[in-house]
């Protein structure tokens, strides 16, 4: 189902590369406790990483920690942080501690994955949105990844084994970056992470360094918080989470549709006139909006 049929022998696909799981490559993946996120899990570990996992409910970490060993026998650690408040001014110092007690690990792998704000409950017109809104979704979907991104590229380049046997940073964005009306925050942010995506791995390729930077376009998923049933154009979060690795791991970089069926969604969108996709999407985000009202 994904875009790449073959992939190449890179720390994605071979993470314990012959090793014992006390050796193996690890992995660090935000928001792992539901939907994609707890699917991207068991895909990193059913290929051999040991994991940590982040998330704000300790109760559901320790959870989904205890599964991922039992079911895949490999380390995992857990990393609690509230990405809406961890790098205010208040708690940046004690969220720079807690990531620097990883840094000892062989990380090779960063899933920024966290996310917040597409909920179809949770469209409305931007001057609709409290200011309180608009603040937790700028620091869930962009400042947690970039201050995290910030933090961990420096052992993300030092595990790096060559331009054969790169470090991954693996984004997960949305189409709707292409600008999503009711959920402009939202789309916002996701066409700032697909830019700061494509900027940082060209920034790294022209240094010199064997760090890939993808940004994994995910389309409509039926998961946990989007129950919107399986079609031709939505997979399951299980299948978008194996297509996700997959896709980076056959990438050098860059912008990726992990499903082929959502790059034909874009390429379809990007031969409109603007004029054209603005009538399409503001008819049917509208129509959207109003059916949640009345749902109410």
């Amino acid at each position: 189902m994904g875009i790449f049929s073959s992939t190449p022998s890179n720390v994605l696909v071979q993470p314990r590369n012959g090793r014992d799981s006390s050796s193996a490559a690890w992995a660090i993946l935000t928001g792992a406790t539901t939907g994609i996120g707890r699917d991207i899990a068991h895909e990193l570990c059913g290929r051999g990483f040991n994991l940590v996992i982040h998330g704000r409910s300790e109760s559901r970490l320790d959870e989904l920690a205890k599964t991922l060993r039992a079911e895949h026998g490999v380390e995992v650690k857990t990393l609690l942080l509230d990405a809406s408040t961890a790098f205010n001014a208040d708690s940046f110092a004690a969220t720079r501690a807690a990531i620097a007690e990883l840094e000892s690990l062989d990380i090779r792998v960063l899933v920024n994955n966290v996310g917040t704000g597409h909920a179809p409950e949770g469209f409305k017109p931007f001057d609709q949105q409290t200011a309180q809104d608009i603040s937790t979704v700028l620091n869930v979907n962009a400042t947690f990844m970039t201050h995290l991104t910030h933090a961990l590229l420096p052992v993300l380049k030092k595990g790096a084994g060559g331009p054969k046997d790169p470090s991954f940073v693996i984004n997960a964005g949305s189409l709707a970056d292409m600008g999503l009306p009711y959920a402009t925050v939202y789309a916002g942010t996701k066409g700032y992470m697909r830019a700061f995506s494509l900027a940082l791995d060209t920034e790294l390729h022209a240094e010199g360094f064997h760090v890939h930077v993808v940004a994994s376009i995910i389309g409509d998923t039926d998961s946990d918080g989007h129950r919107v049933g399986v079609n031709l154009f939505t997979p399951s979060s299980r299948d978008m989470a194996r297509m996700v690795v997959q896709s980076a791991a056959a990438s050098k970089g860059g912008a990726v549709l992990p499903y082929r069926l959502h790059s034909v969604q874009e390429w379809m969108c990007t031969l409109q006139p603007y004029w054209m996709l603005k009538a399409g999407m503001g008819i049917h985000m509208k129509a959207l909006v109003e059916k949640h009202s009345k749902a109410k």
